[in-house]
């Protein structure tokens, strides 16, 4: 899990050195900075640590295995950047709806394991 949280954190950092809108470029630069590595960088790792996050998951009693399919799923997709051509921005648009599903899930449980943290401390 520590492993997947430190791909995770490089792939943000990588994410800010790749993101146009840090950048006080216009036109051909930014879309030469978007288009780079960094962002290539960003997206698949990111992939891979929620592969590993929702692999772990799969092994909890936390969170459900339909979360953890969820994560997967989104994460298997979110491989192939959109910078890979039509094939690339099929799969990013792809992995929205799968992350989306995660994302409110994951969202769900937290707030449960919140309540249930305050129900006790009462």
């Amino acid at each position: 899990m520590a492993f997947a949280l430190a791909i995770g954190l490089v792939g943000i950092v990588a994410y800010f050195a790749s993101n146009t809108a840090f950048e006080l470029a216009a036109g051909q630069a930014m879309l030469a900075i978007y288009q780079g590595s960094a962002s290539n960088v960003y997206y698949v790792l990111n992939a891979i640590a929620l592969l590993l996050i929702s692999t772990v998951m799969l092994r909890s009693n936390i969170f459900s295995k339909v979360t953890a399919y969820w994560g997967i799923l989104a994460g298997v997709l979110m491989l192939v950047h959109s910078t890979a051509g039509t094939i690339g921005i099929a799969f990013t648009f792809a992995s929205l709806v799968p992350w989306a599903i995660f994302s409110e899930l994951i969202a769900r449980r937290f707030f449960r394991l919140g309540s249930d943290a305050l129900k006790e401390q009462a």
